[in-house]
């Protein structure tokens, strides 16, 4: 998928910092942290907005600096244990994340739609969605010696700054995709296909990086001949 690229004014963010390689996921344990603490912030822009920055990488020692923060008009009243960090104007590639439930294994038992079932209960949980009405079926690290893989049943966002418990994020980079239209009792068929008849006929590759299925508003899981979209990265 393309990034948009986007020019941005200069803004400020207020919030908590972090320093080191975040081996121990104490990024997230700052996110937790800085949650209850919002409301010390002053002259918030849009409450509804969170960022999370980083800079300052060290190739060195793989470490950075990550602040977990909101815009801010003015620092003037910066809460004890926080710090401001303006983030210069530019022009920006934005990419895209898809957050939702992870399941890992061979799909023996249609694991898959069961973490479907799941999901559906809890969407109304992701903050953030760029549309409600697409879903995406995203999957990636296939093993060759034991048939396994990861896939997330999730909703396209705009920020992870809040992932709900049980739930993870994927990023899906940007590149060229074969797309194939296809009806849910159709899938396996059609992931067959562009593997072993048209990809090894099309003159492409298959390119590294996750594929992925998108549900979108016309899709109806009750009309076995509804349709929906495979995408497969190629190059």
């Amino acid at each position: 998928m393309e990034p948009k690229i986007v020019k941005r004014a200069a803004f400020t963010v207020v919030g908590m910092k972090y320093h080191g390689k975040n081996e121990n996921n104490e990024i997230p344990q700052m996110w937790g942290q800085f949650g209850p603490r919002v409301p010390e912030i002053k002259h918030v822009v849009d409450p509804h907005v969170a960022y999370g920055v980083c800079d300052n990488f060290d190739e060195s020692n793989s470490e950075f600096d990550y602040i977990a923060g909101f815009e801010v008009g003015s620092t003037a009243e910066i809460p004890t244990g926080m710090v401001s960090w303006e983030i210069p104007a530019g022009k920006y590639a934005v990419f895209t994340c898809t957050l939702g439930m992870k399941y890992h294994g061979k799909n023996e038992n249609n694991e898959i739609p069961q973490l479907w079932g799941e999901f559906g209960p809890r969407m109304g949980e992701i903050k953030q969605v760029a549309n409600p009405h697409v879903a995406y079926g995203v999957s990636d690290n296939f093993d060759e010696s034991n048939s396994e893989f990861d896939y997330i049943a999730g909703l396209e966002v705009g920020s992870t700054a809040e992932i709900p418990t049980g739930m993870v994020s994927w990023e899906i980079p940007a590149g060229k995709y074969a797309v194939f239209t296809c009806t849910l009792p159709t899938l396996g068929e059609t992931y067959q296909h562009a593997y072993h008849t048209w990809l090894p006929q099309s003159g492409y590759q298959r390119a590294a990086g996750p594929e992925f299925e998108v549900y979108d508003e016309s899709f109806d899981l009750r009309d076995p001949t509804s349709e929906m979209d495979v995408y497969i990265p190629i190059k």
